[in-house]
């Protein structure tokens, strides 16, 4: 699942981060990008199709980035990011550096691996790019056991 998420503030959007993955307002608003009510929901929803009851672990790649922005997601809903995920998180540097590896970076560790890396061009960079790097990496991971 893919959604942007339309800030309440993009007056305050770090120009380091507009860089990162090409943020425009106006462009956001016509890719229909969602409000943070309208987020939570359509995670939560996603999250019972797809886990239903079962408790899910979360895997990413920097995951106190990815952990901090569910957080204040959430929080802005009065609600956890708990409620989808396990306490603990998996970070894929940490799983990587235990198999060897110590590279740190998304593109390093993908290359030790032999997997495709993710679009460096800022519009072509977004959430969905980024967590099927994520999983091409898990998953060559696992394969080396």
């Amino acid at each position: 699942m893919f959604i942007r998420i339309q800030p309440d503030h993009p007056e305050r959007t770090d120009e380091g981060a507009r860089a990162v993955n090409a943020f425009d307002e106006r462009r956001w608003r016509e890719l229909e990008a969602l409000s943070a009510e309208d987020a939570t929901e359509r995670l939560v929803a996603f999250n019972n199709e797809i886990a239903g009851q079962r408790n899910v672990l979360m895997v990413a790649f920097n995951s106190h980035f990815d952990t901090a922005f569910l957080d204040h997601l959430f929080r802005s809903q009065d609600r956890s990011w708990r409620e989808l995920y396990h306490y603990f998180v998996l970070d894929l540097p940490s799983m990587a550096w235990s198999r060897g590896n110590r590279g740190l970076t998304g593109t390093s560790i993908s290359t030790a691996l032999g997997v495709d890396d993710e679009p460096h061009v800022a519009n072509l960079h977004t959430g969905i790019t980024g967590a099927r790097l994520n999983a091409r990496i898990y998953q060559a991971l696992l394969a080396r056991e």
